[in-house]
């Protein structure tokens, strides 16, 4: 059973494959996520991706946008049924524009384009993911932010920051 804790950097998670752009402490397979994941379709039992996606970027490679890119990919290699632990900074507040290096910005409006709840003619997912190539589809599951993806405040000390916590399963 594999399971991948992508963007690891120094940070270990016993069980779990660290995945980093470089190598480090905490990293077991260089891979650089704006490109084709290295694992198979259907393969990956469980993905942690804290503060990773909001990184991505990938206007170049095949027209998707690094939101659009990181969830294909990721629900492409997740198993039907894995699970993908997702944090990013969000709005309301300033946590998505903190880091220079955050190239998209994540609201809990991204998860009509994402949840198969969403998936019907009239609805965002539904309507406009075959034209934005979204392929991916998942079912909300639970995490800090729950179902409806409401960004949370993770820090005591920074009330204007926010991100959206959730666990999510690969529909297939």
């Amino acid at each position: 059973m594999l399971k991948l804790n992508l963007g690891c950097s120094d940070h270990r998670i016993p069980g779990y494959l660290g995945v980093d752009r470089c190598f480090g402490p905490g990293v077991d397979q260089v891979a650089d996520l704006r490109f084709p994941w290295p694992w198979e379709e259907s393969t990956i039992e469980e993905i942690v991706a804290h503060d990773v996606f909001e990184h991505i970027d990938n206007n170049d490679y095949r027209g998707q946008l690094g939101i659009v890119w990181a969830m294909n990919e990721a629900h492409r290699v997740l198993k039907p049924g894995g699970k993908l632990d997702l944090v990013v900074p969000s709005l309301p507040g300033y946590a998505p524009w903190v880091d220079p290096t955050h190239v998209n910005v994540w609201t809990a409006d991204t998860r009509y384009y994402f949840d198969a709840r969403w998936n019907y003619s009239g609805g965002e997912r539904g309507r406009l993911g075959p034209a934005y190539g979204i392929t991916a589809l998942f079912k909300t599951v639970g995490g800090r932010s729950g179902v409806d993806w409401k960004p949370v405040q993770y820090a005591p000390d920074a009330p204007d920051r926010h991100k959206i916590m959730v666990i999510l399963e690969a529909v297939k």
